[in-house]
């Protein structure tokens, strides 16, 4: 049991240890064993001068001998060592040697090494990157403040011809005329605020901008949509009925929300054949598992829908699945997933009762109660 417990003991120690008798390894731990190459008792009977070259015959008779000396491994390789002789008896051919692996260090070092010139060569890489990604990044704020120009010249001369026709001024309106003025005022009101959002500078270089909450319903929300949409539903000869539940009281950014369905029900409306029906539903809340209520709002046509394979790549940017209809369907992928960033900095959840065949629904909630920690948009 002694035997037992002190090779253990010495095969857990980092050094390599033998024991040599006449000249022959007649015993060495596990250290030893991996530098040689060789499990530790294929080592027992072989000569020292095979397995480790410049080691004495014989230790001094007095004082601890230390040598620098080499293992040589099956390999071929050799390795630098430090012998020290652990215990000697004068008049006895028996000895045992401590060994220390001077190439374990080394090695060490050497590795180091490389990993610095390693981590050197990314931290080269990375301010490449950033420098490529703050030219990239001023460049978006350039083209960003120019499409903002743009778009805000000819909006301003379309709101102030639309404020003139609606003065009266050039002559009277009947009240179709008005109510198609007054929505066309109204779209360009959004689209200003839109821009002013994103050219504000305290905006700018930010990757979140916060919600502006109020308390309402959604039901005139959702009613301003549906008449900013009237003229392209009458031009697609399309039926467009709203079914709105309560009154329930909401803390939501209406702007966003209204961007929201204008996207769903533009989608909507790309999709639907003429003199089909799109539907807009607003539930009462219901309770949730973690008793939160939500309010769920659905945008339903009569397409040719959506596999439901599909039902989650719809939410991905720049995804734009092949069309089933004939008539081409213009834009970019990103209504969608705009959708769902809008819906779940408010809380909710967006997602889509796909069947193949039977139009498409979208379906989102919003939370009646919203936790503030929780209202910011990513930017795309």
């Amino acid at each position: 049991m002694l035997d037992e417990a002190l090779r253990s003991l010495a095969d857990s120690i980092r050094d390599g240890l033998i024991v040599v008798d006449g000249g022959r390894v007649c015993w060495a731990n596990a250290p030893f064993g991996a530098m040689a190459g060789r499990i530790g008792a294929c080592l027992n009977e072989l000569p020292v001068d095979e397995i480790l070259r410049g080691l004495p015959s014989t230790p001094k008779a007095r004082g601890p001998e230390v040598v620098e000396a080499e293992v040589l491994h099956t390999d071929g390789r050799p390795r630098a060592v430090r012998c020290v002789c652990a215990w000697h008896s004068p008049g006895l051919d028996g000895c045992a040697w401590l060994i220390e692996d001077l190439d374990a260090p080394r090695a060490l070092e050497d590795e180091l090494l490389q990993r610095a010139r390693e981590l050197a060569a990314c931290n080269r890489e990375i301010a490449a990157l950033r420098c490529e990604f703050d030219t990239e990044r001023g460049l978006w704020e350039e083209s960003r403040a120019a499409l903002g120009h743009e778009i805000r010249t000819p909006l301003t001369v379309l709101g102030g011809y639309t404020r003139l026709l609606l003065s009266e001024e050039p002559g009277a309106l009947n009240a179709e005329q008005r109510r198609f003025l007054e929505e066309s005022q109204r779209s360009c009101r959004r689209l200003g605020e839109f821009i002013d959002k994103m050219l504000d500078p305290s905006h700018a270089g930010r990757v979140e901008a916060p919600l502006e909450l109020g308390c309402g319903a959604l039901g005139p929300v959702v009613e301003d949509v549906a008449a900013m949409f009237r003229p392209l539903l009458l031009e697609r000869q399309l039926e467009l009925k709203l079914e709105i539940g309560g009154t329930t009281a909401l803390h939501f950014d209406a702007l966003r929300v209204e961007q929201v369905l204008t996207n769903l029900l533009g989608n909507a409306l790309k999709h639907a054949p003429s003199g089909s029906c799109i539907r807009i539903e607003v539930r009462e809340p219901e309770p949730g598992v973690s008793g939160q209520s939500f309010v769920e709002v659905s945008v339903e046509d009569e397409g040719p829908g959506i596999c439901a394979k599909d039902s989650e790549r719809v939410f991905e940017p720049y995804v734009q699945l092949e069309n089933q209809n004939e008539r081409s369907v213009e834009g970019r992928g990103l209504g969608l997933s705009i959708c769902r960033r809008l819906v779940e900095a408010h809380g909710g959840r967006i997602q889509l009762d796909a069947a193949e065949g039977r139009g498409a629904r979208f379906v989102f909630t919003l939370p009646v109660n919203l936790d503030e920690d929780l209202s910011s948009v990513q930017e795309g």
